[in-house]
């Protein structure tokens, strides 16, 4: 789009040109349709012929040039029929003309076209700038015209704004015109470092004439000088002026603040600037600051009255929410540590610890997640900080601290979740809807390294859930053995049932076949039945060892499992031990003290039960070990 609109540029001056060519052929057929026969030999050719052959003559001569530390010689009448202005008030006054500061090359090639009205304009660009400076000195209209129209085919992106200042300097219409439209197109693309050398005045027009927005682009060029200009100018018309939206969504503090420039935004800050102003996404510049890391801003900022406490529109982050979201496992060490100084002058100006965004999170739970270590010990000498929030999930930041799908999690001393239950955090907090506690979830996601910290920072072991499970529960499910035998060891109790599920009894009146499914799906187990039903040998063997342990042990603590419990499906861990195939297990909780010949509600026992289901194998099993044969079944 912008090269089409150059082309269209250079096409209309060529158009230009061309017509201008038809109108002088038209001129000159006339003139020598009417000079007829007499060709050169006219009045007229050999007068201007006679002015040419005068230049630098000392005939006729009645005025000198000096140039350069030369004198040219030069005559009255010739500069008279050129222009009237040549620097003095009336040329039949003087003896001589100073042309001082005009380079010799660029006076003599005035001089001679004064004479002979030719001139050489393929030189350099920068000898003809010159020259056209000479010519609009002196008011040589026709020598202006020419080196205009040469400059102009030199015109580009490069060079437009210098051309542009020089022809505003020396009022070369033309020249200017055909610069501002280029300026136009390539508005853009400008930088900085392209207008370094225009006058305040000049490029505020500029700016002006060229953007809707001067201001914006006077701070986005550091120009504090336009400004001042700015601001006095539209002075009745501020502070609203100054929160104006420019087409790319930027304001002018934040322009002044994203590039540093302190001296513009304090201005604008006296001139009573918004420093809340909330851009189209509901973003305050203090957010935008922050986002991009910006110390400096975010200072500024705060120290000149921003919200601390405001939330974005739709995620609902305070500053602290942001601060705290930086993580030196994805950005820069420096930003990071940037934004640790805006944290702490943040909470020195008071800002909300506790205040929640659209998920529920509080900023201790954007510290841990993102693992902002700074930032977290500095929230945790805050008094007023709630160390057991839960966000919308239920999750509380001692549970964001726990896990390992985390990068840099550590249990130990100078871990996060360590110094989160020093400070007082509550190693049992409940899941809302599921009633698990934060041992149970451990358990759950498989993470055994944070279940045994849990345990050993005094995480109770005895809270069920909503369905009835405890922790001992859960790591039995999933084969836990060195929690199983910690949990035990502290306590726990293995005889903990799980609470009547209606639907999984109405499962068991309806399926009889004692499939392994059947077996799963039942209430009122024990860890040991969870263990077994999801064949978990080694956390089996855990139980079995502990019962020989708890038997002989003299301190009460420990609670010796029951191999009589029964579940909704009345199974012992012995029958459940049996259908699943593990029989070796079963030889061990035989020898553990298991009942073989326990008896079901309807009178059944076990060797009733492998004969009816034709389990040749168990059957021989239990036969095999002495279960009683002669118990009757009444059916």
């Amino acid at each position: 789009e912008k090269l089409k609109n150059h082309l269209d540029l250079v096409r209309q001056e060529y158009v230009k040109f061309q017509q201008k060519w038809v109108d002088l052929k038209e001129k000159y057929d006339v003139a020598v349709a009417a000079q007829g026969e007499q060709g050169e030999d006219n009045f007229v050719a050999k007068l201007l012929a006679f002015v040419a052959d005068l230049f630098d003559k000392d005939i006729y001569s009645d005025l000198t040039i000096r140039l350069d530390g030369q004198e040219i010689k030069a005559h009255r009448f010739v500069l008279a029929a050129r222009s009237q202005y040549w620097g003095v008030t009336d040329l039949q006054d003087v003896q001589s003309l100073d042309f001082s500061g005009i380079p010799h090359n660029v006076g003599m090639t005035l001089l001679q076209w004064v004479y002979t009205d030719k001139v050489d304009l393929t030189s350099n660009d920068d000898f003809i700038l010159e020259l056209l400076r000479a010519a609009c000195k002196f008011k040589l209209e026709v020598l202006q015209t020419r080196c205009e129209e040469a400059l102009i085919g030199s015109v580009n992106v490069r060079n437009c704004i210098t051309y542009y200042q020089t022809a505003e300097e020396i009022n070369a219409a033309k020249l200017k015109s055909y610069c501002s439209e280029i300026i136009t197109t390539y508005w853009d693309d400008f930088t900085i470092d392209d207008f370094v050398g225009m006058s305040a005045p000049l490029l505020y027009k500029m700016f002006k004439s060229k953007t809707a927005y001067p201001l914006h682009a006077a701070i986005r060029n550091k120009r504090e000088d336009i400004v001042f200009l700015y601001l006095m100018e539209f002075d009745s018309q501020l502070p609203a002026k100054l929160n104006e939206m420019d087409t790319r969504d930027d304001l002018p503090l934040d322009l002044a603040l994203s590039t540093k420039q302190q001296s513009v935004a304090e201005e604008l800050v006296k001139h009573k600037v918004d420093v809340d102003r909330p851009d189209k996404n509901g973003w305050c510049l203090l957010h935008k600051a922050i986002k991009r890391g910006d110390e400096f801003a975010s200072l500024f900022l705060i120290n000149h009255g921003a919200t601390i406490n405001a939330a974005t529109h739709q995620e609902m982050q305070t500053p602290l929410h942001m601060t705290a979201g930086f993580s030196t496992n994805s950005d820069s060490h420096n930003v990071v540590q940037n934004m640790v100084i805006v944290t702490e002058l943040l909470l020195q100006k008071g800002a909300n610890t506790g205040q929640q965004d659209f998920q529920g999170n509080t900023v201790l739970h954007c510290a841990v997640r993102s693992r902002n270590q700074d930032v977290f010990n500095l929230l945790l000498t805050q008094s007023s900080l709630n160390l057991d929030i839960q966000n919308s999930v239920g999750d509380s930041a001692l549970w964001i601290a726990l896990d390992n799908t985390l990068p840099s999690t550590s249990y130990d001393s100078e871990g996060m979740p360590a110094k989160l239950i020093a400070k007082g955090a509550s190693p049992d907090s409940v899941h809302p809807r599921t009633g698990d506690t934060l041992l149970h979830r451990c358990c759950r996601a498989e993470n055994e390294a944070a279940a045994l910290f849990l345990a050993n920072q005094g995480a109770s072991f005895s809270l069920p859930n909503n369905k009835g499970e405890t922790a001992l529960h859960v790591s039995s499910s999933k084969g836990q053995e060195q929690v199983v035998r910690l949990l035990l060891g502290k306590g726990a109790n293995p005889n903990a049932q799980t609470l009547e599920d209606i639907s999984a009894t109405m499962d068991a009146l309806r399926v009889h076949d004692g499939t392994e499914d059947n077996l799963m799906n039942a209430s009122r187990q024990t860890p040991l039945h969870i263990a077994i039903a999801n064949r978990h040998k080694d956390v089996v063997t855990a139980f079995m060892e502990h019962r020989g342990n708890a038997m002989l042990s003299m301190d009460g603590l420990q609670i010796i499992p029951n191999f009589t419990l029964a579940d909704s499906n009345d199974q012992t861990v012995l029958a459940l031990a049996l259908w699943t195939g593990m029989h070796d297990l079963a030889s061990k909780l035989l020898n553990g003290g298991a009942d073989i010949n326990h008896m079901t509600k309807d009178g059944m026992t076990l060797l009733h039960i492998a004969i009816n289901k034709q389990d040749a194998d168990s059957a021989i099993f239990l036969l095999e070990h002495q279960a009683d044969i002669n118990i009757r079944y009444e059916s």
